[in-house]
Order: structure tokens, then sequence, then C-alpha cells
């Protein structure tokens, strides 16, 4: 039979599933410190409620809050998945068919969020109650609210488009391509492309994906197409499986982002260390314009290190973060595919398994090659500081030197000024008591003379010859002051010699 033109394909009872993760708490925060953003994954349902019209979307949160069932205890190290509402609210609303405004399809759904360990989880199913042309594929994903670019949870998501195809002899590869055109617009950029395809639980599955980096412009697609009465089944069965398998999936990629953004803000830091260390080609000769450059460059190559330091532990954190959800995601692997061969001899899981046995273990070793490239900066980070401070420490103590030395000059200078000036006090004082005894000394011997000359003068005159026939007799007081001036200037000065020569 040939195949029908694209436009005239079928499938029967379309749905399409969102499955989206979204930090609770991150590595540095308390097991209990839930991060600022947390609810933002809530906080889109309900927007999304509010452009489709879906009350039960719309009060989302505040049931959540409501019920307080995040409250309960969750073992960190087990992996049990938590509901948070006891009884998951269903979607139904209407949509214009395509090409016939008269005309509504019914839409049905329903949504589940739960908490895993540290990230919250939402699956949201709408689908279709009846076989539509796949041109109505888009309406399950109108205007793109279920892209991770408008949902926006950090962690990223997945979505999984299952329908049963009308034609039998359909191929199934061309039908998933059609599927995926029909459900993505051609504004979402950069397109999925095709790159895995498999069987699972008898149903042929492909795996489309963008490849981004950045997990909120990542678009991750499963396109399902039923060719056994048994899959249905199964995924009843494995649900909670495959809801964490993909939360592992998520959460690995987004450790790889985290540490890929990492590793380029430490190769900005690792140039900017280059940049700076320079200074060490060009010191300056002179020893207070070397300690202000080499004090500045400590002042910025100190912070520089510490963010240097939690980048590269970060980057760490985040492989660690790879290897653990690496292994649980080869825990859930194992019960899918347990459960697939009990049935299903001839699934193809190898899409899944590359993920593990591939994927992972190349960003793995990526981040490792990015660490052993980064590891020397931080060395060199070290030695730049310790040189740094060397020097630093060199021209300080022989600043400090020459400091203590011109202090010791000036306190020696200030010693000998005071020696001097009290050896001058001293000196002025001998001077003084010096002068004031001569004073004395000579003051007695004038008083002595004075009584002396006055008994003298009293029995004989003196006699002053005016020519050689006449002679003159002076007042005896003139004779006493003149002799006691006389006597005490000469007695005064001989005391005062002799006391300066005995004091030598």
């Amino acid at each position: 039979m040939n195949q029908p033109p694209r436009a005239q394909l079928k499938v029967n009872h379309p749905s399409l599933t969102l499955y989206a993760f979204h930090l609770r708490q991150s590595l540095t925060e308390g097991s209990e410190q839930v991060r600022e953003d947390a609810n933002d994954l809530w906080e889109r349902c309900v927007t999304l409620g509010d452009e489709l019209h879906i009350d039960d979307l719309k009060s989302l949160k505040s049931r959540i809050e409501k019920e307080g069932q995040e409250n309960q205890h969750l073992d960190k190290d087990s992996l049990v998945t938590l509901e948070l509402l006891g009884k998951p609210p269903n979607l139904e609303f209407s949509v214009p068919s395509q090409g016939n405004s008269t005309q509504h399809s019914f839409v049905s759904g329903e949504i589940y969020p739960y908490r895993i360990h540290d990230a919250y989880a939402v699956d949201l199913t709408l689908r279709y109650e009846e076989a539509v042309d796949i041109t109505e594929l888009s309406l399950l994903n109108p205007k793109g609210f279920l892209l991770s670019n408008w949902m926006r949870p950090n962690l990223g998501e997945t979505l999984v488009l299952f329908a049963e195809p009308l034609y039998c002899s359909a191929d199934c590869g061309t039908l998933a391509n059609a599927c995926i055109k029909e459900v993505l617009s051609e504004s979402t950029l950069p397109q999925p492309t095709c790159i895995a395809q498999g069987k699972l639980f008898g149903s042929p599955i492909f795996e489309y994906d963008n490849l981004e980096e950045n997990p909120i412009q990542r678009c991750h697609f499963w396109v399902w197409l039923k060719r056994s009465d048994d899959t249905i089944n199964l995924i009843g069965e494995t649900a909670d499986y495959v809801l964490n398998l993909l939360c592992c999936r998520s959460k690995i990629l987004f450790a790889y982002h985290q540490a890929r953004e990492s590793y380029r803000e430490a190769r900005g830091l690792y140039s900017l260390l280059e940049t700076e260390t320079q200074i060490f080609n060009n010191l300056p000769t002179d020893s207070a314009q070397r300690l202000e450059k080499l004090k500045k460059l400590l002042t910025t190559l100190s912070p520089i290190q510490f963010r240097y330091a939690r980048i590269l532990r970060d980057m760490l954190d985040s492989d660690s973060s790879i290897i653990t959800n690496t292994e649980n995601y080869n825990t859930w692997l194992a019960k899918i595919y347990q459960k697939s061969k009990e049935k299903f001899d001839d699934d193809d899981l190898e899409f899944l398994k590359n993920f593990h046995d591939r994927i992972c273990k190349r960003l793995h070793e990526q981040i490792q090659t990015d660490l052993s490239y980064l590891s020397p900066g931080g060395d060199m980070f070290q030695q730049a500081i310790a040189v740094s401070r060397g020097f630093v420490e060199i021209d300080q103590a022989e600043r400090d030197r020459l400091r203590q030395e011109q202090l010791r000059r000036q306190q020696e200078f200030e010693e000998n000024k005071h020696k001097e000036q009290e050896k001058l006090e001293k000196e002025r004082d001998r001077n003084f008591q010096t002068t004031v005894f001569a004073v004395g000394a000579g003051l007695s011997v004038g008083g002595i003379v004075v009584s002396a000359s006055s008994q003298v003068t009293d029995k004989n005159p003196i006699q002053i010859p005016l020519s050689p026939n006449a002679s003159v007799s002076p007042h005896p007081f003139i004779l006493w002051v003149l002799g006691s001036i006389i006597s005490a200037l000469v007695a005064a000065s001989i005391t005062w010699y002799v006391t300066k020569f005995w004091q030598k």
C-alpha cells in the first residue's frame, strides 16, 4: 500500500507528555534550605492555566501549598518519588479544529507534581480523545507553551509524543518527522533532529534533540508510535521509572552545563592572571613605588584567587553530580530493561544505553580535561600571591628598618639636645651661684675696707698734693666709697676666678 500524503495521515489518541524538572535546592545550601526560585515551575504551570483557561492548573500552586505534603520526610538516600498532591487534577479544555473554526476537538489530560530528592518535577499530559490528523498535533503544544524556553525549568525537560498510527503500513520514521514538525513550530530554534531510534515495550521510539548545552534552550523529544497493545500497560507500570530516568538525565546535562559555565569563567580569570602578573617583568626600582604596585596587585589577586578556587570546587561538585546521577540513571534503566525483556525479546534500548555508556562518560572526561587544564592556574595564583607577599615583606622590612634607624637617630638627637640643654642649665646655675658668691665676697671686703678707712682718716687725714707748696684733705665719705668700691671689685674678681678655677 502506498504511503498517503502527509496531510492525510492520522493518529489515534495522540498524547503529549511534558516531563519538566526544576532544582529545589543547591549543593551549597542546607538540606532544607529551599532556593528562591524553587517554585518557579509551579508558577509557570499557573501561568499556563491562565493561557489555556484551565482552572485546575491555575490553582495548582495553592493546592500544593495547602496540602503541604512537600514538607513530609523524604529519605535523601532513597529513590522514592514523593507525590505532592493526594489527588492530581484532571485537565479538560477544547480547541478549534484546524481548517474549520466551527468545530472543536476535545482535549483532556492530567498533571502530577513531584518532589524527587533535591528537585521538583512535573508530569503534564495533554491528549485527544479521538483520532486526529497530524496537522492537529500543534494544538497539544499551543503557542509552544510546553517548550523549555517558555516553561523555563532550570534542569531541563523532555517531551514525549505517544500516538497510534492509523495506517499500519506507514513508515514510522517519516511519520515521526511529520509529527515533530507539527508539534514544534518553525520558530523553535535550533530545530531538533533525530539522533537515535529504538524499540521500547514493543513499539518504535525516535529520539530528537537540538543538542543545546543550556537546559533552558534545549529541546529533547521522544516520538513513540504504538505498535503493540501491551505498550500502554507497560507504560503505566513503568511511569515512575521513566520519570526518574529522565530526571537523572536532566541533572547530568545540567551539571555539565554548570561545569562548562564555570570553565569559561575560570578561563577569563586565568587570562586576567596572566595580564596582572606581567607587573613582575617591570617592577620599579624605587622601593616606595614597588611596594605600592605590589600591594595593589595583592588586593587584586586575592579575591580572584578565592573565586578561582570556588570555581574549581564547583566543577568538582558538578563532576560528582554527573557520576552519582549516572549511577542512578543506570539503576532506573535496569528496571525498565527488566520490564521490557519480560514480554519483548526484540526491544532495542540502545538509545537509552548510549546515553549512559557514551555520553555520560564523555561529559565526565571533558570535565576532567577542563580541570587538568585549570589546575595549574590555581598553583600560579598561589605562586603569584606568594611572590608578591615576599616582595612586599622585604620592601616593608627595609622601609621599617630605615624608619627605625631614622627614629633612633631622631631620638639620639633629641636626647643629646636635652643633655646639652641640661648642661647649659647647670652651667648657668653655677655661674649664677659663683657670681652671687663673688658679689657677696666683694661686698664683705668692701664693708671691711670702709670700716678700716674710717679709722685711718680720723686719726691720720690723707693729704692730696695739689702743688709743691699746697695740699688738700679729701672728704672722708668720698674716700670710704672709693676704697669700698675698689676693694669690693678686687675681692669679687679674685673670688670669681678662684671659684671658677676650683670648679674646673
